[in-house]
């Protein structure tokens, strides 16, 4: 039975518990199905590369999401489930390859636990966590900093190629192999996204710092400050540099954690290109900010 949910005609079919969504035709950014109080399960590889979708919203009806049925969902940026906070109803690998997926909410959580529940998926890869009973409740979050720990003291090389394979489909998430059967090759530009990838952990949980353990808190300063404009693996800095027009506290974070003197500051505007406008002058006023000298005045934005 095909019905309509605003751009998408969806496949169902009736079941004694109620409606299997199995699958979809059309595209839309938006699917919205709040108010199907029928509808009990989301079926394996219902929606499996539906690139036109931004945000899905499901009723608390929902028991079961099957097996990678938002995979490849490459623009998905939210996930709301109107039902108390349960992992268990996710199958395997329900968002890998949903690189841009920033909230994944319950209706008992909040934003925090919402964005650091959606990393689990797509930035830590931590299936054990995104599938708890528990998630957003203080044991969790404890689970969630040792996750993170393990992440950082791994070496970024050593973080493999992934390839999930969804029954007859071999897919590859890193973009860098695995094309039609070919072997994946590491590269040092996927290596350094590796890197980058972990300090964008680190200024989330800085940014959501709920249950964070004083301990955790400065081993994670401690890594982005390894990691700080000037050093020889400036990652910290890398991410600040492409996510700044997403996330403009992560910048507030940087600072605060780094503190860099005003020399420093002065080289980080340098280093930004002119499109950077309000990163640009984020810096300035920072750097106005500290010991008088020459070269603010003369800064162009």
């Amino acid at each position: 039975m095909k019905i309509r949910e605003g751009n998408f005609f969806l496949s169902t079919e009736e079941t004694p518990k109620g409606l299997l969504l199995t699958g979809y035709e059309g595209e839309g950014a938006v699917l919205d199905l709040s108010g199907r109080e029928d509808l009990f399960a989301v079926g394996k590889k219902a929606f499996l590369n539906c690139r036109s979708l931004q945000k899905v919203i499901l009723p608390g009806t929902v028991l079961g999401i099957g097996d990678w049925a938002f995979s490849k969902c490459r623009s998905l940026r939210s996930v709301r489930i109107d039902k108390k906070a349960d992992g268990s109803i996710f199958g395997k690998g329900v968002f890998e390859g949903c690189d841009m997926l920033e909230r994944i909410r319950f209706s008992d959580m909040d934003e925090g636990a919402s964005a650091l529940y959606a990393a689990t998926a797509n930035r830590m890869n931590n299936e054990h966590l995104l599938r708890a009973k528990d998630p957003g409740e203080r044991f969790w979050y404890e689970k969630w900093d040792l996750s993170l720990l393990s992440l950082l003291r791994s070496d970024d090389a050593e973080s493999s190629d992934r390839v999930a394979l969804c029954g007859e489909e071999d897919i590859s998430f890193d973009g860098v192999g695995m094309v039609d059967g070919e072997m994946p090759g590491e590269t040092d530009d996927y290596v350094k996204k590796i890197g980058i990838g972990k300090c964008r952990l680190c200024y989330l949980r800085l940014r959501y710092p709920e249950n964070l353990a004083p301990g955790i808190r400065e081993t994670i300063g401690d890594y982005l400050r390894e990691r700080a404009f000037g050093t020889e693996k400036d990652r910290a800095w890398e991410a600040l540099k492409e996510d700044f027009d997403r996330n403009t506290d992560h910048m507030r974070i940087y600072l605060d954690v780094i503190r860099p003197d005003r020399e420093k500051l002065l080289r980080m505007i340098d280093d930004l290109d002119a499109s950077r406008v309000l990163a640009k002058a984020l810096l300035i006023r920072e750097a106005a900010g500290k010991e008088e000298g020459s070269g603010i005045d003369s800064l162009m934005i």
